[in-house]
């Protein structure tokens, strides 16, 4: 681009120094300068006046120098201007070539499989007795006595599981009773205990039971519950299961029916 600004500044200036040697040169047909002291320019008589600026040079050439001249520049101007103005092409550097490495793969995250809940184990237990909602309720392995209690909305009012093992772990099939005794003959299905003998249902403790505890036995009402209690506070403990008969209500089958719910401790 400097280049081409510097050849045109160039030819500018030699073009304007050869039109200013045109306009300076002298014409040697000037009328007032070049004729002789003892002639004169006569003119033909019926001729037209002479044009200076054809006939002569004079003003008229002159004038068109300079207009040649005006052109000349203004043509030079234009060739600097367009030429500064004009876009520069960059020189493109080289670029890296890109790097040849594979594209990683996505990392794919499996979701979690989430147990379903008919896949999950669950056991089905009966409670009877001094509940809330007593029956069938469906637990999760390794529930407690204390879990299917609270499952079947706790114990009524006044309710006292006595010497029930509310620890003790349930078994799929087991039937619960809660603060009343173990019928005769029940089908009490349960897991055997750590030394290996069934727990059952806890029995009655004749020698420390409350009246009201003694009246969930079957047999026993609230009248013959307080014979036991009155017995007890006249003779002291029991020493077996049989002295029961002592107690008035209580006939042998009466304690048949009681032998298996009770002990005396």
């Amino acid at each position: 681009m400097f280049d081409s600004t510097r050849q045109l500044l160039a030819d500018r200036s030699s073009a304007a120094a050869r039109l200013r040697a045109l306009a300076n040169r002298a014409d040697p047909r000037r009328p007032d300068d070049e004729l002789p002291d003892d002639q004169t320019w006569t003119e033909e008589p019926g001729a037209p006046p002479p044009v200076r600026g054809y006939v002569h040079g004079g003003h008229g050439r002159r004038w068109l120098v300079i207009g040649l001249a005006a052109v000349v520049l203004l043509a030079a101007g234009i060739g600097i201007a367009v030429a500064s103005g004009g876009p520069v092409a960059e020189p493109v550097s080289d670029l890296p070539a890109a790097a040849n490495t594979p594209t990683a793969a996505p990392t794919v995250r499996s979701a979690a499989v989430r147990p379903s809940t008919a896949s999950t184990p669950r056991i089905v237990v009966s409670v009877r007795g001094k509940v809330r909602h007593p029956g069938l309720i469906t637990l999760a392995p390794g529930a407690r006595v204390a879990d299917a209690i609270k499952a079947c909305g706790g114990l009524r009012h006044g309710a006292d599981p006595g010497a029930l093992n509310l620890a003790r772990k349930l078994a799929d099939g087991e039937q619960i009773y809660v603060a009343i005794p173990v019928p005769p003959g029940a089908d009490v299905a349960v897991a055997p205990s750590a030394d290996g003998d069934a727990p059952g249902q806890s029995k009655v403790d004749i020698n420390t039971a409350s009246a009201e505890k003694l009246d969930t036995l079957p047999g026993i009402g609230e009248v013959t519950a307080q014979r036991i209690v009155q017995w007890r506070q006249q003779h002291g403990r029991f020493a077996s299961v049989d002295q029961l008969q002592q107690v008035p209500g209580i006939g042998d089958a009466k304690l048949a029916s009681l032998r298996d719910l009770v002990v005396a401790g």
